[in-house]
């Protein structure tokens, strides 16, 4: 059986999506819960400069940790994490 290309299949499996915040060398896979806390984390970095409190994996580079304002700003993100933001995270 030949393999069939993503571009073919115009979907993916679970190990062909690395979201960046949630690597697949730390055993993270994509699902929809997974795809949503991913684009609420970039959402967050790009919007308030910081990352949350909760989010420990350290994947996302040196970033100061959300406090006061910022943290309201995050909150907010994941609060309403649904709307729609240019947030394009899978490689």
């Amino acid at each position: 059986m030949t393999p069939v290309i993503v571009q073919e299949r115009d979907c993916y499996t679970a190990d062909e999506v690395n979201l960046l915040s949630l690597p697949l060398k730390k055993g993270y896979r994509m699902s929809m819960n997974n795809c949503l806390y991913d684009k609420a984390l970039h959402a967050t970095k790009n919007e308030c400069g910081c990352i949350p409190p909760f989010y420990t994996i350290g994947a996302m580079g040196d970033l100061p940790v959300c406090r006061g304002t910022n943290l309201y700003c995050a909150y907010g993100i994941f609060d309403d994490v649904v709307q729609a933001r240019p947030v394009g995270t899978a490689k």
